[in-house]
């Protein structure tokens, strides 16, 4: 109703501006016709007072619904840093997958923060470590913790994933609110397989499980 108020204003104003056209209609018509045959036929060629009020009222009503209609107040996304995850392979496959599974681990983090982003409920903050990267192996967790904060930061998102077998692997997360520094997401889930499908997989169901908390009250 505020928003109203402050329309109205500019409706007052329009609606005279549309009463000195009616009056100035009139006055015209009177030039032209200073006796008229009958009360009914000078009427009918005024433009009545009522009706121009009326028109003057309604767009002002219509410019403010629509004007209200059109505020929309954004939700307050939460910022959240994430860290880069570790990798451990202990399957004892003879080929070497390092630079496969550091390259496919990289794409995962990168895809939870594009996705945690395009979810609208979060906006990920940069952190800058040391040393690099920023992982819960590599550097200190208090550390960690700070960078976050520092950054503006309320959550901290960390991981890893650990590959035990050809066709078994296990993923690692947790989420820590830098401000009472209290874990408030902690999971560890499986998925099979270790090819572009499977680490996809595991990321989306990571993101709808994490997307899906409310992480802080």
């Amino acid at each position: 109703m505020r928003n109203m108020g402050l329309l109205a204003p500019n409706g007052k104003r329009d609606s005279r501006r549309a009463g000195r056209l009616c009056r100035m209609f009139d006055r015209t018509l009177d030039a032209r016709h200073p006796s008229p045959a009958s009360p009914r036929d000078d009427t009918s060629m005024r433009c009545p007072w009522v009706r121009c009020r009326t028109v003057g009222w309604v767009a002002v009503l219509l410019f403010g619904t629509t004007a209200l209609c059109s505020v929309r107040t954004e939700p307050t996304r939460i910022p959240i840093a994430v860290l880069d995850f570790d990798y451990v392979d202990t399957s004892g496959e003879m080929r070497d997958q390092s630079t496969i599974h550091s390259a496919r681990l990289q794409q995962f983090v990168d895809a939870v923060r594009r996705d945690l982003e395009q979810s609208g409920r979060f906006r990920i903050v940069p952190i800058i470590c040391q040393p690099d990267p920023c992982s819960i192996t590599a550097s200190d967790p208090a550390e960690l913790v700070g960078a976050a904060r520092r950054a503006g930061a309320r959550l901290l998102l960390f991981g890893g994933i650990h590959k035990m077998s050809t066709l078994v692997q296990w993923a690692k997360a947790q989420v820590v609110d830098v401000q009472t520094e209290k874990l408030v997401f902690d999971r560890l889930m499986t998925f099979r397989g270790d090819d572009e499908d499977a680490w996809r997989h595991a990321e989306a169901f990571l993101l709808k499980d994490i997307a899906a908390q409310s992480l802080i009250d």
